[in-house]
């Protein structure tokens, strides 16, 4: 079966330090499939130099003000031509081994597939059951979403810093879809980012119902036996 086309989407806001590493590592991938989408958020620091340099090799670019890298996620995403959807930071990089699953692993359009990043030297996180969900989420940039996805789903602006977890949540939950694992490293992760150093009160609020409703019974009574011990 053909490859499809990748849609890569990068939120940027004040970027300029590493946005042009970031686009280098797209163009050095031995695959062509692929469209480049950035959605900056209101540069003032050089990041619209950076992008107007690759002009010729992003499909899609716009800069203004957004409500939060959520927000600048879903316009994006209305942008869009590409079989899949693949954020990256503009802090991140990718491996080889992108190419690799985009021309070989991408085969049904109702599975969420997702592979290994490198965070701190190690290869992070490998294979999720409901439970390890429930603890973790996968890395955004370890991941490749189905275009269908976002028929049915949008980040949750209410979750200000964990709405790509609560939407992973939710997609594990939903039968229309799966997730499959590839043993593949990707992309170098940068774990300084904004939901790296910030609190989701309303995520923290809402996990354990999450949890429960999308994830299973199993999950939700681990999970709360994990808390409790925590807590001793």
């Amino acid at each position: 079966m053909k490859h499809k086309k990748v849609t890569i989407i990068c939120v940027t806001k004040n970027a300029a330090a590493y946005l042009n590493a970031c686009l280098k590592s797209i163009e050095e991938q031995s695959t062509n499939d692929y469209e480049i989408i950035i959605q900056d958020g209101g540069s003032t620091d050089g990041t619209l130099d950076v992008i107007n340099q690759w002009n010729d090799k992003i499909a899609y670019w716009v800069s203004a003000p957004d409500n939060g890298i959520y927000d600048a996620m879903n316009k994006a995403i209305s942008h869009a031509s590409g079989d899949w959807i693949y954020f990256i930071g503009a802090d991140d990089r990718l491996f080889p081994e992108f190419a690799e699953m985009v021309e070989h692993d991408l085969t049904d359009p109702r599975t969420i597939y997702y592979a290994n990043v490198l965070l701190k030297g190690n290869k992070y996180l490998g294979k999720f059951s409901a439970y390890k969900l429930a603890k973790h989420n996968i890395c955004h940039q370890a991941m490749f979403y189905p275009r269908e996805v976002f028929q049915y789903y949008q980040f949750d602006l209410a979750y200000h810093v964990y709405a790509d977890h609560v939407l992973n949540i939710h997609l594990f939950g939903d039968s229309r879809f799966s997730f499959k694992y590839k043993d593949k490293l990707i992309a170098f992760f940068n774990d300084a980012g904004y939901s790296s150093v910030q609190k989701d009160l309303n995520f923290q609020a809402n996990q354990k119902k999450l949890i429960l409703k999308h994830l299973g019974i199993w999950a939700y009574l681990r999970f709360l036996n994990r808390e409790r011990k925590e807590k001793k």
